[in-house]
């Protein structure tokens, strides 16, 4: 009876113990999270950093404080990889995927516009609706699913904005413009083309693009240039990048040039049809075309792995934590 006792204590006493072990981690990983900005998930942004609300407008890391830039205005911008236009999808999971997502960090003071560009493959945890809206599960995914699990159309781009969104810390993103890959093809023939430096060797896709050549695209070979993935190699996802990167800066060089801005965003907003949808104001949209384009672009930090099936983008948030403050906020 009296060795009973003495088990029957021991237990409670290490059940305390345990409990107690247990409380500690977790309160000193939740602090540790709250000091360093990150959340210690694949899939989440800092705790402490949502520029949204008032009482997080400032941020202090290593002793510095830093004060959200509120004069900023983002744009997401998303190139979707589907057959046919962006149309409202009677089944979950068949709405096309986000294959490009470039952040337009838009400066009105400067008159200056960053791009930001995410990983189409960057893991995360992914919220799948049906087409009514309703939730239904939470999957971890690349990205770029997050716009297949929508309706297709506007629902689909704000989950991608949302997640975005996320990823960044929960930095505020005010609009998005959600373009058909399909449609550069007619886009770029009806403004003459664009002109490009093509980055690396890419002859797989068509022979004139070898490494520094001058190329002018349009029509399907413009297509090309911006939807195709080298899928033999794992990181074929980061050359298209590029490639996309260099064609946006080669669209606003033609913009610029042009001087005629809202002649040519006619043009583009007549051509590409049924090919995109954005919350982005007409008036607004001719204003950000007479901004200048940055020769500066920033990509999301991390490391691609071999997935069951596909690749992965695994995000380095320590390193995003720091260019978020680069970017979207200033040292006080």
């Amino acid at each position: 009876m009296h060795r009973r006792s003495i088990a029957k204590t021991f237990i409670i006493v290490l059940t305390v113990l345990l409990f107690a072990v247990a409380v500690f981690i977790v309160l000193h990983f939740k602090q540790r999270s709250l000091d360093s900005g990150t959340s210690g998930t694949d899939s989440a942004g800092a705790q402490g950093m949502d520029p949204s609300e008032e009482s997080y407008s400032t941020v202090k890391v290593n002793g510095k404080t830093y004060k959200y830039r509120s004069n900023l205005r983002t744009v997401l911008f998303m190139g979707i990889d589907k057959s046919g236009d962006l149309t409202q999808q009677d089944y979950t999971g068949y709405g096309g995927q986000a294959d490009s997502i470039i952040l337009f960090i838009i400066d009105p003071d400067t008159k200056e516009i960053k791009m930001f560009s995410v990983s189409r493959d960057t893991m995360m945890d992914i919220k799948v609706y049906d087409t009514d809206g309703n939730y239904l599960t939470t999957i971890n995914a690349q990205l770029a699913l997050q716009y297949a699990y929508g309706d297709g159309m506007k629902r689909s781009s704000q989950l991608v904005k949302e997640d975005v969104s996320g990823l960044l810390f929960d930095i505020p993103i005010a609009s998005y413009v959600t373009f058909d890959v399909g449609g550069v093809g007619p886009l770029t023939s009806a403004i003459g083309g664009v002109n490009v430096t093509v980055p690396e060797d890419d002859t797989w896709i068509d022979p004139s693009l070898t490494e520094g050549s001058s190329v002018n695209l349009s029509g399907s070979l413009a297509e090309a240039f911006v939807r195709q993935r080298n899928k033999e190699v794992l990181d074929g996802n980061n050359n298209r990048m590029q490639r996309q990167l260099v064609f946006m800066k080669a669209l606003f060089a033609k913009i610029k040039a042009s001087g005629d801005f809202s002649g040519l965003y006619n043009t583009m907003t007549t051509t590409a049809d049924g090919k995109y949808l954005s919350d982005v104001s007409a008036d607004d949209m001719k204003k950000f075309m007479t901004y200048t384009l940055s020769d500066t672009v920033y990509t999301s930090p991390g490391t691609v792995t071999r997935g069951d099936e596909n690749a992965e983008f695994h995000t380095d948030f320590d390193k995003l934590y720091s260019m978020v403050l680069d970017l979207f906020y200033e040292e006080q």
